[in-house]
């Protein structure tokens, strides 16, 4: 585009092109500015509220799979991702084909949820876990599109209760802050194949220490063949992200330690999970 100058070489513009340079300034500004406040409104609504209250915003395919990668990046630097979970995971490197993820919750309405499954993409991503599998009653068809488009992870449309045989594959179940009537049904169905199964969840001898109700059989007769490893949560995690404590308080990464020789005896019933009124509680 040609310009105006005068007799000295020096440019003139025009107050013409000046008002429209000014007004395009304007609106990226403004563009900007009405970005942010999307993005902070709905950082706001989903941080002010917990997995018992549901987040009154509508939030978009867009805006949440946007909420969920920061959340993901904003986990790996935590201490408990670096300083425990990465030093955890080297001795378990391909060890485990598959993760089973029960429990989670609504991520679109819980910062909480939003952790755990942040949590659960570092551990499938440090193990080099290629199947994940997840069931949660309460999903949005955002939140599945989600999971299934951008992070592969299959949706299993049953409840099965925990009643899922790992078919002598190696599974992690990652079930934060599930009924101890869950964790029952897992080992319980895994009996001959204990040494196939990891759970992280909420610590099963801490049932026992707290005295926390009736032990179920199968957590019961396995209490002495457990190995917890405990989630550790600095100070600077808890205080410094929301709802962090809220996630995985009294978590822990659990082992059945066995030999074929020493299986203790199964329950001779399922007992607890064969109870329909208590089932009804289990996710």
């Amino acid at each position: 585009m040609p310009s105006n100058s005068d007799s000295d070489g020096w440019i003139t513009v025009s107050r013409q092109e000046h008002n429209k340079k000014r007004i395009a300034k304007q609106k990226r500004s403004n563009i900007r500015r009405s970005n942010q406040r999307n993005k902070q409104r709905i950082n706001n609504a989903i941080i002010n509220t917990t997995s018992e209250k549901e987040c009154d915003v509508n939030i978009s395919l867009p805006e949440l799979h946007s909420i969920v990668r920061e959340c993901h990046h904003e986990f790996e630097q935590t201490d408990l991702y670096q300083a425990h979970l990465m030093s955890l995971c080297e001795n378990y490197i391909e060890k485990f084909a598959v993760m089973v993820c029960y429990g989670i919750g609504s991520f679109s309405k819980s910062k909480a949820s939003q952790w755990q499954l942040a949590c659960a993409l570092s551990l499938r991503n440090l193990l080099g876990i290629t199947s994940t599998y997840y069931y949660e009653p309460y999903m949005t068809e955002t939140e599945s599109q989600i999971l299934q488009d951008e992070f592969g992870i299959q949706i299993l449309t049953t409840n099965e209760r925990g009643c899922r045989s790992v078919d002598g594959k190696a599974t992690l179940f990652f079930m934060p802050h599930c009924p101890q009537l869950l964790y029952h049904n897992v080992l319980y169905t895994n009996w001959m194949t204990l040494d196939k199964v990891c759970i992280i969840g909420n610590s099963l001898s801490g049932y026992a220490l707290n005295q926390i109700g009736t032990i179920t059989p199968a957590i019961a007769t396995l209490l002495p063949y457990i190995k917890e490893e405990k989630m550790i949560l600095s100070t600077k995690d808890t205080t410094s992200h929301a709802y962090f404590e809220n996630a995985f308080n009294d978590s822990s990464w659990m082992h059945i330690i066995v030999k074929d020789d020493e299986i203790p005896t199964k329950p001779t019933s399922q007992e607890a999970s064969d109870d329909s009124r208590l089932l009804e509680e289990i996710i």
